[in-house]
């Protein structure tokens, strides 16, 4: 297989993983916002105090399935940016593009936008919903068991904040780390 070949077959399949990422992490924003709710109504309804008290957990995991989407489009779009852009002659690529005019022009302005009302929604209904934990804790066991609770979701919320925070991308640019330098990219031989 000629080289040319194979990395137009790479970009049309890291473009499909993209586009499927994309779908998923929808899905998920779309399945959060309508599920989570849901299952406190129906929690309330029929006084199913247990059902709440695991609802922080099911809003962490839907964050953090969140994230691993953002991760795999990043990750498909950093290696389109410089492990095959550079090797197609007279063009700027799709990703080479977006970040050259980062600086100035926003081009990643909806990608950012997204990411953080997600992740600002997902941290509203983790507060509530620690707060509703905590409330129905202190209807099933003693007052001690409930701010032991409190507690623990608090640390594991701040834990998960933390790791989101650290791992979160909404760019293809270069990942600076203290004393390594930047990637730069490739140059065309």
């Amino acid at each position: 297989m000629e080289k040319s070949r194979f990395l137009e077959l790479e970009f049309v399949t890291l473009r499909k993983e993209i586009e499927e990422a994309n779908t998923r992490a929808f899905q998920l924003m779309l399945g959060g916002v309508t599920v989570i709710p849901g299952i406190q109504y129906l929690a309330k309804t029929f006084q199913l105090d247990a059902i709440t008290l695991g609802l922080p957990v099911l809003v962490l995991v839907i964050a953090l399935l969140f994230l691993a989407q953002n991760l795999t489009i990043m990750r498909a779009g950093l290696y389109i940016r410089e492990q095959i852009e550079p090797f197609i002659p007279d063009i700027v690529g799709w990703e080479a593009w977006l970040e050259k005019a980062e600086q100035g022009q926003g081009r990643r302005t909806y990608d950012k936008l997204v990411t953080n009302s997600f992740y600002l929604l997902y941290l509203m209904y983790y507060c509530f919903s620690v707060y509703l934990a905590r409330a129905a804790a202190a209807v099933l066991f003693s007052g001690g068991v409930s701010t032991i609770i409190l507690i623990f979701y608090s640390v594991v919320g701040i834990g998960i904040a933390f790791l989101i925070f650290r791992n979160l991308r909404t760019s293809t640019g270069p990942i600076e780390t203290p004393g390594q330098p930047t990637n730069k990219r490739r140059s065309k031989k």
